[in-house]
């Protein structure tokens, strides 16, 4: 059996992905990179659904992204991704952005881990093979460490010691109907959107906006509530979500 040291898959642009400047929402951007890394994963056999079969999902933690420029409405774009290996139990997977031309116009780095599917507790990789290991020959994802999208790893964020520091939420907002995904919770790109929606209501210029890093810390439920808080630390705007008991659910980063 040959692995594929890549996947790739084709997008338009449609008119509901676009935000009021005609481009794409970064989080519906984000969400594409979820659909071909379920590609990517499916060509070893480790797929959602394959995963779950045996107990065990997958968790994402932190991102990294970086667009020259995001593509734009009825615009075809490809997204092409990578898994570059295991650190521990942490498995990074890389994304680049394509438009027609072949020119790259963005990239993006991910850390996920295997978790077990009930708790959540992160499953090591060799633990993982075991199950694995006839669909792969062994090969779970192998290493590609020489060719990263980012030079750099995701960064761990972290939040301030004391929220009374933050003030007032800017924003509020509900996991109702709308925002939840298959799995009954909020989705990950949806704390991309929450960011936005809060730097949108803090009058900042979202075209400028090419660059963020997001670390996920707790899952939102249908029904839970998450504020939405901002600070200004060395030129960055840090955008924060904690649910009503003080649970820290994301931190976000940009310039």
């Amino acid at each position: 059996m040959s692995f594929p040291n890549f996947t790739e898959r084709n997008f338009t642009v449609e008119c509901h992905e676009c935000s009021r400047n005609d481009l794409i929402f970064p989080s519906v951007l984000t969400g594409d990179f979820q659909e071909v890394a379920e590609d990517g994963v499916t060509d070893y056999g480790m797929d959602t659904p394959s995963l779950k079969e045996n107990g065990f999902c997958w968790i994402i933690l932190r991102m990294s992204v970086e667009m020259d420029r995001f593509p734009a409405w009825k615009e075809d774009f490809k997204i092409r991704t990578w898994g570059c290996g295991t650190r521990g139990v942490f498995w990074r997977r890389d994304y680049a952005v394509f438009d027609k031309e072949e020119r790259e116009i963005g990239r993006a780095c991910s850390e996920w881990i295997v978790a077990n599917d009930e708790n959540h507790s992160p499953v090591r990789p060799n633990q993982v093979d075991e199950v694995f290991k006839d669909r792969t020959e062994g090969k779970i994802l192998d290493p590609q460490w020489n060719r990263l999208a980012l030079e750099y790893n995701a960064p761990k964020l972290r939040f301030p010691n004391d929220i009374d520091y933050l003030g007032s939420p800017v924003i509020t907002k509900f996991a109702d109907y709308s925002e939840l995904d298959h799995n009954d919770h909020v989705n990950n790109t949806r704390y991309i959107a929450w960011a936005y929606d809060a730097l949108f209501k803090l009058g900042v210029d979202l075209t400028s906006v090419k660059k963020f890093d997001i670390n996920y810390h707790a899952e939102v439920l249908s029904g839970e509530k998450v504020d939405i808080y901002h600070s200004n630390e060395d030129g960055f705007n840090m955008i924060y979500g904690y649910k009503e008991d003080g649970t820290k659910v994301f931190i976000f980063k940009c310039r």
